[in-house]
């Protein structure tokens, strides 16, 4: 190949190196990288913290045994209506689903608030034969 001189996308620096290299250094390319995904993961973080939050407001009203609300009731405790990770529409009815948690709504008077049922583990032993 033919070692050709570049400039580096990062830092402007001057190099030397194969004619798809594009940066000086594994430093400038992972700065380059970062720098590049940045505002992507700021979405997506902004998007799971949420979705946490709202997991957080279910687990708080599940403990105190409520399973009924309002719509006002939850956006007074922060609740974000606008995200949740599935959903299912049924008739009359759509059921939301937050992670471990689901809430399904009747209308803007009545939201019921369901845990899901994780299967129960099962443990086997093994035996060891020698």
């Amino acid at each position: 190949m033919k070692l050709n001189e570049k400039k580096c996308k990062t830092c402007g620096d001057k190099f030397t190196g194969r004619s798809d290299k594009k940066f000086c250094s594994t430093h400038c390319r992972n700065v380059y990288n970062n720098h590049r995904k940045e505002n992507y993961f700021k979405g997506v973080d902004f998007i799971a913290s949420r979705i946490i939050e709202n997991r957080r407001i279910l687990q708080a009203l599940h403990n105190q045994r409520k399973i009924q609300f309002t719509r006002f009731d939850l956006l007074h405790l922060g609740f974000d209506f606008r995200y949740f990770t599935n959903y299912v529409e049924l008739t009359g009815s759509t059921v939301y689903y937050v992670h471990d948690f689901l809430y399904q709504v009747y209308s803007d008077l009545q939201i019921m608030i369901i845990p899901l049922q994780h299967p129960t583990r099962r443990t086997f032993k093994t035996e060891i034969m020698f």
